[in-house]
């Protein structure tokens, strides 16, 4: 194909023979079953990474059972779900937004724009929380747990810097840095845990080792995507209302379904106490982690890789997907934002 190039000047008709048709039939095959090859890799990666982190956790959670009482462990379940929440109803599809629109020319605009909107609506959210947080909890029978939610939202702040360089990776189909960064949070989170709670900090230990997981995590990922996408740009009132009219139905509902799984336990500890709630939690999550470690990585990888633009105009119809030589097409935004 190099040769036919050299062949045609600039001034020549571009009326391509069938060799060279050939040649970008096979070249676009070969990119599609590459995409392809990247994509089971990374489904792979992250999930073999996500279970071996997880599987450390799930160890350093049980031991922890040793040196914490299950009150313990209930509050600042109970404070982290409160924090969370905040973190949820502040985060309006920033990520996918990047990914599905970041492209081209718009990259370096639509970046600054979501890593912005992160931050600054992140900054307001869980500064919120932290200041009001001590007056909710006593609603669920846990007034202790107010001393740990400062910490919590620090750590959910922290994780957030790094929100926009994962998706830049992911949207590159670098997905080792990512893996790396929940694996190797995972061994920090556990191994400073329970360093602290043998020396005594009760439940403390879990906020300083979360605050240490997120600033390991967000380390990562930052030093994986560097800075160089990162250009300041002049915010734009249009760009605004589009990712907000992009973001909010995923905002709606991302907070729906971790709600579904979470607030449950704030109910648990209203009615029961924060002891009981320390060990619902605790089984909950043993039994929740085939769909989050497995499933949800999977669904990771797939959701980024389908959303990449193709070698050729899509009409977003089932022929886009059921040609014989498949190639990854970019989903709708209607169907992105239900996957």
């Amino acid at each position: 194909a190099a040769h036919v190039d050299r062949e045609f000047p600039p001034s020549a008709p571009r009326e391509i023979p069938p060799p060279r048709c050939t040649a970008r039939r096979g070249t676009r095959q070969w990119v599609s079953m590459s995409v392809a090859n990247r994509a089971a890799r990374g489904a792979l990666w992250t999930v073999a990474s996500s279970m071996g982190g997880r599987a450390i956790g799930v160890l350093g959670t049980l031991m922890m059972t040793r040196f914490l009482s299950p009150g313990q462990i209930g509050e600042v379940s109970d404070a982290t779900i409160l924090c969370m929440t905040a973190n949820w109803a502040s985060i309006w599809g920033f990520g996918q937004y990047t990914i599905v629109k970041g492209r081209g020319e718009v990259a370096a605009e639509v970046r600054w724009h979501a890593f912005v909107l992160y931050v600054g609506l992140g900054a307001i959210s869980l500064g919120l929380i932290a200041l009001v947080g001590g007056r909710i909890t006593p609603h669920f029978d846990a007034p202790h747990a107010a001393a740990y939610i400062p910490g919590m939202a620090l750590a959910m702040f922290i994780r957030r810097i790094g929100g926009v360089s994962e998706r830049v990776l992911l949207q590159q189909m670098q997905f080792r840095a990512s893996g790396m960064a929940n694996a190797l949070g995972e061994v920090a989170y556990t191994l400073s845990a329970l360093a602290l709670a043998a020396l005594g900090h009760g439940g403390m230990s879990i906020v300083y080792a979360n605050i240490l997981q997120s600033t390991v995590m967000m380390a990562i990922l930052v030093h994986a995507a560097g800075w160089s996408w990162l250009v300041p740009q002049r915010l734009k009132r249009a760009r605004l209302l589009d990712m907000i009219r992009f973001g909010v139905p995923l905002s709606v509902q991302g907070t729906a379904h971790q709600a579904s799984r979470y607030w449950d336990n704030l109910m648990i500890s209203r009615l029961f106490g924060p002891g009981t709630t320390g060990a619902y939690n605790m089984a909950y999550n043993l039994a929740d982690i085939p769909a989050i470690q497995v499933g949800e990585q999977i669904a990771l990888v797939d959701g980024d890789v389908f959303v990449r633009w193709g070698s050729a105009a899509l009409t977003n119809t089932p022929s886009d997907w059921a040609s014989s030589d498949w190639k990854i097409a970019r989903k709708p935004d209607g169907v992105q934002r239900i996957t």
